[in-house]
C-alpha cells in the first residue's frame, strides 16, 4: 500500500522575478507604495431618509397593505416583478416593521442599503440599491409640486433574506 503524499502549503505568493515587475502589478511588490483605494462617501442624511421611506413602502407592499402600482414611480420594472413574486410576506394579523437601516454610498449617483425588518417576532434581512435617475423608472412625468429640483431616486435592486 502506498502512503499518501503530503504537500507543503505556501501561504505567501512566490516572489516576482525582476522582469515581471513592470506588468502592471508592481504595486503588489513589498516595499512599494500602494495605489489609492476608492473610499465610500460619508452617508448622506437626505438619502438615508429617502431610503427609509422607500423601504417602509416596499414592506407595506410585501405585507399587502399597499398595491405595487402605488409605488411604481419609486421602483424599477425588475423590482416590481420581484415584489409581485414575493407579496406573501405577511398573512393574517402579523405586523411587519422596519427595524434598522444602514447606508453605504459608493458614489454620488447610488446608495446601497442593508436593513433588518421584523415579521411578527422573526427578524429578516433586506438589501436594496437606490440610484439617482432623470425620471422615475424610465417614464417621463411632470415635476412634482414643491420638489424644487430634488433628485429622483429609483429603487433598482432588492433582495429579501
Amino acid at each position: 500500500m502506498t502512503q499518501p503524499m503530503i504537500r507543503r502549503l505556501y501561504l505567501d505568493p512566490p516572489p516576482l522575478p525582476e522582469s515581471a515587475a513592470d506588468t502592471g502589478f508592481a504595486w503588489f511588490t513589498p516595499g512599494r507604495s500602494t495605489p489609492a483605494v476608492p473610499v465610500a462617501l460619508p452617508p448622506d442624511a437626505a438619502l438615508l431618509a429617502r431610503g427609509r421611506v422607500t423601504l417602509a413602502l416596499v414592506l407595506e407592499v410585501l405585507a399587502r397593505r399597499r398595491r405595487i402600482d402605488q409605488i411604481s414611480s419609486l421602483i424599477s420594472a425588475p423590482v416590481a416583478r420581484y415584489l409581485a413574486a414575493h407579496r406573501d410576506l405577511a398573512t393574517g394579523p402579523k405586523q411587519v416593521r422596519l427595524h434598522s437601516v444602514r447606508l453605504c454610498q459608493p458614489h454620488e449617483q447610488a446608495g446601497e442599503f442593508a436593513a433588518v425588518y421584523y415579521v411578527g417576532p422573526r427578524a429578516h434581512a433586506l438589501a436594496a440599491r437606490l440610484e439617482r435617475t432623470g425620471s422615475p423608472a424610465g417614464r417621463e412625468r411632470a415635476p412634482r409640486p414643491g420638489a424644487g429640483g430634488a433628485p429622483i431616486w429609483t429603487l433598482t435592486a432588492l433582495r429579501l433574506g
